[in-house]
């Protein structure tokens, strides 16, 4: 289903958003309110992948993070090729709360648009979402900044281009936004900037941007509208997000895998402070030495109480952590203010999700025209209601490119559509075979065999349970016994 605007974002939808039927859970985002209140925001799925079946959502805290409730899901088309990810969480200056994350349509990163939910005050739970809007074209990994003139600098990244590591600006408290520049990564370079940036005190930016190999660094001394080239700094890190801020004292903030001029990998999360813009670190309190820890964001309290949360173990452990500290704590490399908690969960996903396979939507590599082989189909299966059912296994060839498809009539067969794909890998090395339909306990089983190759040993058998009567909303996929 397409959704408008005014449904875009809503309620979580009980067997379609549940936490137990999260396949994976990533990329989280922090802020702080005035009184208080916490909020958080990650994207996950039904699927062990960053795919089309993601949606973000959004957690509130009233009692400092020892409960959270999830308020809304960012989720325009369930299955659809409409993917919402990458989303932050931030406070404005004016006192409200701004959720951002990226859609992308059918995995095309030149479709990538900035969508924006303002909450007036960040203090307050609104009864409802409002409606989320268009306020740039690509992917915002970063928080923003708030320029000494009350500019608001959004890092906008836009892959793969000239001006990748990119800057939206207002200049109207957030009401526009207009792409004001950015610095171009090197092509061979190119492939996820995920750029921050921060104000120096003599008035140019710095920014700090992931790249192919780790991370590149330049700056600006117009206000982000010309910069420097991405080149090398003294800061080494892992192809990762990784956290720069400047903290209410006028130093700087800065959380990394690692020591500051070593590339470690995605463990040893690592917090420093910076008294001299950026020019030398001190400190150094490690956070979570685990590896498979990744993508710290947060902010500082109005108490000086930092909050930084990250992502650990995206599809297995699938959890959503925070932890708190002061910059005393970080300069001393230890507890001294009494205020230190570490691995404070936030959200852990569980539930088998959709493992190994993937079932979707037909998009463009799915279509009726390039099924070049197919299987007989099954008997059609009516429902009680009147809907009729039917399913087949097709592909390009008979190889391991083969996958299932399910199809449904509401007009007694006069035409059919198809509705759901269920394809393990896109073809890389699991073939589905013998598809077939029935009836359980009123609802609508599809299940099917996936194998790589034809190794016989390897099969394993899914199933799809439906609404026999309805079109199928976003699944969720068991594995049967054998």
């Amino acid at each position: 289903m397409n959704r408008a605007p005014d449904e875009y974002v809503r309620v979580p939808e009980k067997g379609v958003h549940d936490v137990g039927m999260r396949a994976i859970t990533l990329v989280s985002s922090m802020a702080v309110a005035q009184n208080g209140r916490l909020w958080a925001v990650w994207y996950c799925g039904p699927t062990p992948a960053e795919d089309q079946n993601n949606y973000a959502v959004l957690a509130t805290s009233e009692d400092d993070g020892a409960t959270w409730r999830e308020l809304w899901v960012a989720d325009p088309d369930g299955l659809g090729p409409r993917r919402p990810f990458d989303p932050e969480v931030w406070t404005a200056p004016d006192g409200s709360l701004r959720w951002t994350w990226t859609e992308r349509v059918g995995g095309e990163i030149l479709s990538d648009t900035l969508w924006m939910l303002t909450i007036p005050d960040a203090n307050v739970v609104p009864a409802a979402p409002p409606v989320p809007r268009v306020v740039a074209k690509g992917v915002m990994m970063c928080k923003p900044t708030f320029l000494k003139d009350g500019t608001w600098l959004l890092p906008v990244a836009r892959w793969k281009q000239e001006r990748s590591s990119g800057f939206y600006a207002s200049t109207d408290g957030g009401k526009t936004f207009f792409f004001r520049g950015g610095a171009t990564m090197p092509e061979k370079d190119r492939r996820f900037d995920e750029h921050m940036v921060v104000e120096r005190k003599d008035g140019s930016l710095w920014c700090l941007s992931r790249c192919k190999s780790g991370l590149r660094e330049a700056t600006s001394r117009d206000g982000g509208r010309t910069w420097s080239p991405l080149e090398y700094g003294k800061i080494k890190h892992t192809p990762s997000r990784l956290f720069l801020r400047r903290l209410a004292s006028g130093n700087i903030l800065l959380i990394k895998h690692g020591p500051v001029e070593q590339d470690v990998g995605r463990k040893l999360l690592t917090a420093y402070i910076s008294k001299d813009d950026g020019k030398t670190w001190e400190g150094g309190l490690l956070i979570d030495a685990r590896p498979g820890i990744s993508y710290p964001s947060g902010e500082q309290a109005a108490n000086g109480t930092i909050y930084i949360t990250y992502d650990f173990n995206r599809t297995n452990a699938r959890e959503i952590l925070f932890c708190t500290f002061t910059e005393a704590d970080v300069l001393a490399g230890k507890d001294v203010s009494g205020k230190v908690r570490m691995r404070q969960l936030i959200s852990k996903g569980s539930g088998r999700g959709v493992v190994p396979g993937r079932v979707f939507k037909p998009d463009a590599e799915h279509a009726a025209d390039r099924q070049k082989f197919r299987t007989p189909e099954s008997p059609v299966l009516a429902a009680p209601g009147g809907r009729l059912w039917k399913t087949w296994a097709a592909g390009p060839k008979d190889d391991n490119s083969v996958y299932g498809v399910l199809a449904t009539s509401g007009d007694g067969g006069k035409k059919w559509k198809n509705v759901l794909i269920s394809d393990p890998d896109g073809g890389w090395a699991r073939r589905v075979e013998n598809p077939r339909l029935a009836l359980e306990n009123g609802r609508l089983v599809w299940s099917w065999t996936d194998r790589v190759g034809r190794n016989k040993d390897d099969a394993q058998t899914w199933c799809v349970e439906l609404d026999p009567d309805a079109p199928p909303k976003r699944p969720f996929v068991q594995e049967l016994k054998q």
